[in-house]
């Protein structure tokens, strides 16, 4: 049980922004293999990847990936939330230590409650 939620939520920014610095610090490189493949090789896997995407205003993106018809309805639920300010679906490899163990969150969202507009938006 969460004693303190505003301190559980500092502390979850700070796991995600550290992680994040060291996904920057690690860097991605690129090697060229001088392979080539045909664009129509990949026609069924853009079309794939189109089928679980959902148009999205408060989203990171202007749309939201979802993996099931479960989460696209949750996207959907997002979109009408007003106190809901930004939500991303967090990559599989992303994940938080707690005292028994990794948890790896399919979502990051910013809430700011309606009855105190003017307080900080909370992450979650």
């Amino acid at each position: 049980m969460i004693q303190n939620s505003q301190e559980f939520a500092i502390k979850t920014v700070r796991a995600i922004k550290t992680r994040l610095a060291d996904q920057l610090v690690e860097g991605i490189q690129y090697q060229k293999l001088n392979e080539w493949y045909k664009i129509n090789l990949l026609g069924t896997e853009i079309e794939r990847w189109w089928a679980h995407m959902e148009q999205a205003q408060n989203a990171l993106y202007d749309q939201a990936v979802f993996d099931s018809d479960v989460e696209r309805r949750f996207v959907q639920d997002l979109e009408n939330v007003a106190e809901v300010k930004l939500y991303v679906k967090l990559p599989g490899w992303f994940t938080i230590p707690t005292p028994i163990g990794e948890y790896d969150p399919d979502w990051a969202i910013v809430w700011r409650p309606h009855d105190e507009p003017s307080g900080e938006p909370l992450l979650y």
